[in-house]
């Protein structure tokens, strides 16, 4: 996608201007619902407090290509609204996509 800037590494990237969190393709499950169990990942955090944070409060998202048989980024899927957002006992989150817009 040419309209989205990141960088490897980064939890964000840019579309339009605008700084949106950006999820791993490897995570969705089916065409709509996503659940990332966070393993591995410091939950207290501030890149984990930070993406948590921008995920309560908007409702659009990057879903970036994960290389094959791995969390590397290998380009963008789109940017994607969704719903539902909650975070789970065990520190991971899930949401349900609503639709594509870029």
């Amino acid at each position: 996608m040419k309209d989205i800037r990141g960088s490897r590494g980064n939890w964000f990237a840019e579309w339009k201007g605008e700084r949106l969190p950006v999820l791993h393709s490897s995570w969705r499950v089916g065409s709509s619902f996503y659940r990332d169990s966070m393993q591995g990942v410091k939950r207290d955090g501030k890149r984990y407090r930070e993406l948590i944070a921008a995920l309560s409060s908007g409702n659009r998202a990057i879903v970036q290509r994960d290389a094959p048989g791995s969390l590397d980024r290998a380009g963008y899927v789109g940017v994607f609204t969704y719903e539902g957002f909650e975070v789970e006992e065990d520190g991971g989150f899930h949401l349900t996509f609503t639709g594509r817009i870029g």
